[in-house]
């Protein structure tokens, strides 16, 4: 071969026996530089081999063993997972956790001094397990170790070390250290109390960064507010609130607060009130025992006499500081007064009404409360009517005379031919009022004078000084084709104008015309057309007045007839 003067030349080559190798160093030209001869013993083998205890546990002790054994002390080269190890170059080593056996490829290396061989082995090192737990839980809980013992309402810091074996039967421990979570109880505001009517501060909870929890029962059932700030409910009476704070999982004792509302005094003058006259009120402000100030006057007295008209007020304080207030307004009531009935006489069968007045509630000798009476009386009738209040009665009274119907007369039936005049007239009242007004010629007349051309009932009311009325008719009948005509009035004066009173007319040819007075005493007859009244009885001229005419007759025709009415002697 080659030789480069700056590389080794290494020659393998198998043996079964001892042999002698030369070596020749020849130059470029062919010629022997120099030779070496070396001698080969082969030695016998070995065939090492490793034993062990594996698997073991991290914590045990790693036995190992190497063969063939026997041989001198440093024949022996061990090499693990850290390295080299084993003092003394022994066939056995036995390692001692420190603090524990690192599994892995373990060597071993046999030197004979002319062989050497090694050999191996995968080491399995199972893990213990020596776990220190530190855990934070919450005051008064339950907890379970992990052996599975179990501690109950814990309020305390504790541990415990549970001794475990694992799956390949390494012995392990766990010990954990159960340390309570700081979750103290909430700073609560101090108990107070309030008057309902105040403005109520809040209440304060303070907590370390939780959320604070306001309850309004103490089983903590009720939950009625989160935060640091709570505003009591406004009812009268003692109302406990109960505060706790939850910090993670961990909800801490509660503590509570105590507000007493307190109700009102309840001061009732009264409604509105009025006083007679001179008179005083007694104003009871009640609550017995607590303070008082009225208005006006600065009386401190819970019970004070008003006695003069003005809008009292009182304020009341009671023992727990709260004040109430009321006012009463106090007027003066004067006495009734009665300022008299006005009503008016009234007629015979007719109605009316009289009217009271004054001051106070009324009443009529009748129960009647309405101003106006309505009243009908027979007879002359008193009246009577009261005004009464707190302060007494007062009454006056009113005498209504009834007065009878005055009688009213109406004469001048009579029958006439169409548009002839009739002559009428009244007596017994002061006025009067004639209807139909149409075909008279003055419908207020004593003695008015009809001209119509039918038949035709004249009524007349009369009115007397008293203002009572009374009625009466008469009847115009007109007859058509009848010319008889008798005036109603004449004057027999002697001044040749109406002297004397005649019966006039052609549809008739006999006839008999009486002329009585009054008392139906016939004063003057005759059957002679040509033949009047003079206004005379036996030659004796009569005073003037209204006269009664008979006059019966017969027409051409053989009919007989009659007609009446009066006639008015004038001078």
């Amino acid at each position: 071969m080659v030789i480069d003067p700056n590389n080794k030349v290494t020659l393998t080559q198998p043996l079964a026996a001892d042999q002698e190798f030369v070596l020749h160093i020849i130059s470029n030209c062919g010629d022997t530089i120099t030779s070496d001869t070396t001698i080969v013993t082969v030695g016998l083998l070995l065939n090492a081999t490793l034993n062990t205890n594996s698997p073991i546990c991290e914590n045990q002790a790693l036995l190992l063993n190497a063969s063939p054994a026997g041989l001198p002390a440093g024949s022996y080269n061990w090499v693990g997972p850290n390295g080299p190890f084993g003092p003394g170059g022994l066939s056995s080593v036995a390692i001692i956790p420190s603090p524990t056996i690192p599994g892995g490829w373990y060597y071993v290396t046999v030197d004979s001094s002319t062989c050497s061989e090694t050999d191996s082995a995968f080491v399995v090192s199972n893990p213990t397990y020596n776990i220190i737990d530190t855990i934070t839980i919450c005051s008064g809980d339950d907890f379970t170790y992990a052996d599975g013992t179990v501690s109950t309402n814990i309020f305390v810091d504790e541990s415990h070390i549970s001794s475990l074996t694992t799956l390949v039967g390494c012995d392990s421990t766990i010990a954990e250290y159960l340390i309570l979570a700081s979750n103290p109880i909430p700073t609560l505001s101090n108990d107070t109390s309030y008057c309902e009517n105040e403005i109520f501060s809040d209440m304060t909870a303070t907590g370390l960064g939780g959320v604070v929890n306001w309850y309004s029962d103490n089983s903590l059932t009720n939950l009625i507010g989160n935060g640091n700030l709570y505003t009591p409910v406004n009812l009268p009476g003692l109302i406990s609130y109960y505060v706790n704070e939850t910090t993670g999982p961990c909800i801490s004792n509660y503590d509570s607060i105590n507000i007493t509302i307190f109700s009102l005094p309840i001061v009732d003058l009264g409604v509105d009130s009025s006083y007679c006259d001179g008179d005083s009120l007694l104003l009871n402000a009640g609550n017995t025992g607590s303070s008082f100030d009225w208005l006006p006057g600065g009386s401190t007295n819970q019970f004070i006499y008003a006695s003069n008209p003005d809008i009292y007020i009182v304020n009341v304080i009671d023992a727990n500081g709260c004040s109430s207030s009321d006012s009463i307004l106090i007027s003066i009531m004067s006495l009734p007064t009665h300022n008299g009935i006005i009503g008016f006489d009234i007629c015979m069968g007719s109605s009316g009404s009289i009217i009271s007045y004054g001051v106070g509630d009324l009443s009529w000798d009748n129960g009647s409360t309405n101003d106006t009476l309505l009243i009908s009386p027979l007879i002359d009738t008193w009246y009577f009517s009261s005004y009464s209040n707190s302060c007494g009665t007062v009454m006056d009274s009113m005498l209504i005379n009834v007065y009878s119907l005055p009688v009213i007369i109406a004469t001048g039936d009579t029958t006439v031919a169409p548009l002839d005049n009739a002559y009428l007239s009244v007596s017994g009242g002061e006025i009067y009022s004639w209807s139909p007004s149409i075909g008279l010629d003055c419908s207020s007349c004593e003695d008015p004078i009809a001209n119509v051309s039918e038949t035709t009932v004249f009524y007349v009311v009369g009115t007397d000084t008293n203002g009572c009325s009374g009625i009466d008719s008469v009847e115009v009948i007109i007859e058509a084709g009848l010319e008889i005509f008798i005036p109603n009035v004449f004057s027999p004066n002697g001044d040749g104008t109406n002297d004397e009173l005649f019966v006039r007319g052609s549809s008739f040819k006999d006839f008999n015309f009486r002329i009585y007075n009054r008392w139906g005493e016939m004063i003057f007859e005759t059957t002679d057309r040509l033949i009047g009244w003079d206004g005379k009885q036996n030659g004796k001229p009569l005073d003037p007045g209204v006269f009664v005419y008979q006059l019966i007759y017969s027409d051409w025709q053989n009919m007989e007839g009659e007609r009446s009415g009066n006639v008015t002697l004038i001078r």
